[in-house]
């Protein structure tokens, strides 16, 4: 696959993770969800967005890497939450050779 592709692919993870932790974020304010639940969430899912970034790697020879030069507006979530999508804001590393 093209770098171009590779990108699409990482950027559509990444969006569909952040859009997932934003909607679990207004669930768990509107329905006060207790800490506990919200911090074992919020950890179960940097896992699995640790294992799917891992299978992609895998497939396609290239990794994420920290996104620094986001500018995104500072939200004020759960710190839970606000960690997660630190987490996620990442982007595609350069490929890797086979």
């Amino acid at each position: 696959m093209s770098k171009v592709k590779d990108h699409q692919i990482y950027e559509l993870v990444n969006d569909t993770f952040k859009d997932i932790t934003l909607c679990l974020g207004g669930i768990f304010l509107t329905h006060k969800v207790r800490e506990k639940v919200i911090w074992e969430i919020a950890n179960s899912i940097e896992d699995i967005y640790y294992k799917t970034m891992g299978r992609l790697e895998d497939t396609f020879g290239s990794g994420i890497m920290p996104d620094l030069e986001s500018n995104k507006k500072e939200i004020h979530l759960h710190p839970a939450i606000e960690g997660l999508l630190k987490i996620i804001n990442f982007k595609p590393a350069s490929r890797k050779c086979r």
